[in-house]
């Protein structure tokens, strides 16, 4: 089911939300897709507890998670995101081959990438999953 963005003749405009432990990451994720000029930065977190209680405020239409968080890791956060909202699209960022492709393997993953892949990537991925195609 595509994400449901509004129609307007505006061009369109993406909520993300970024998750990541490390401030580092987030700060590089925060300066390079305030670029972007159809994304809309709706927040970013640092643990999952922080995510799950900013969702609301937040409404993101894409969350772009860490896999490794502390406490609750990113995997274990996916499905009281899709509670919240099934329709968020939630994809998986890191450097863990194998942890990638568990995330890959699950179903309300939306996709999965290397955090050195992110730039070339992420954004025609979002572009593809908001059409409505599916992650391959």
């Amino acid at each position: 089911m595509p994400l449901e963005v509004a129609r307007t003749d505006r061009p369109m405009l993406v909520r993300l939300l970024v998750v990541d432990d490390h401030l580092a990451v987030l700060s590089a994720l925060q300066d390079w897709l305030s670029t972007v000029p159809w994304v809309l930065l709706a927040g970013t977190c640092c643990s999952i507890k922080e995510t799950l209680a900013c969702l609301p405020e937040c409404r993101p239409d894409v969350v772009l998670l860490d896999v490794n968080m502390p406490e609750i890791g990113g995997l274990e956060a996916v499905a009281p995101i899709k509670r919240w909202n099934p329709s968020v699209l939630v994809i998986i960022m890191s450097f863990d081959e194998a942890r990638l492709e568990v995330a890959r393997r699950m179903p309300l993953v939306d996709g999965a990438l290397y955090k050195q892949e992110l730039r070339a990537q992420f954004l025609p991925l979002v572009q593809q999953l908001v059409r409505g195609e599916t992650f391959v």
